[in-house]
């Protein structure tokens, strides 16, 4: 067995970790997103959340990075779905959808 390799393939905590993670980051993204649009289209004053959440997300999507980087060794992901997954969780709310269909095609391959 090597440096970066599971034993069996399978690790059900870097996989729900991942999940959590694709939920932390995607609901971030798309609150900050919403502030964006209330700053920048409608003018609306936001206050030190709207700083200090974007802050939140950085560190937030870094974690969310690992987790997939991690998810990717042990599942023995493609390179491609590790990129994919990885920039879903750039746009708001994708990550989330991307981690509803790897999980669905997941439980129906039985794992």
């Amino acid at each position: 067995m090597g440096f970066l390799q599971a034993p069996r393939g399978r690790d059900a905590w870097a996989y729900g970790f991942y999940r959590v993670m694709a939920y932390v980051t995607g609901t971030a993204l798309a609150v900050m997103t919403a502030g964006l649009i209330a700053k920048y289209l409608f003018g609306a004053h936001v206050g030190g959340w709207y700083a200090a959440g974007w802050v939140f997300h950085g560190y937030a999507y870094v974690v969310y990075l690992a987790a997939v980087v991690r998810v990717t060794i042990r599942e023995r992901w493609p390179l491609n779905q590790m990129i994919t997954v990885g920039l879903a969780g750039t746009i708001p709310a994708l990550g989330v959808i991307v981690e509803r269909r790897l999980t669905a095609t997941r439980r129906r391959a039985g794992a």
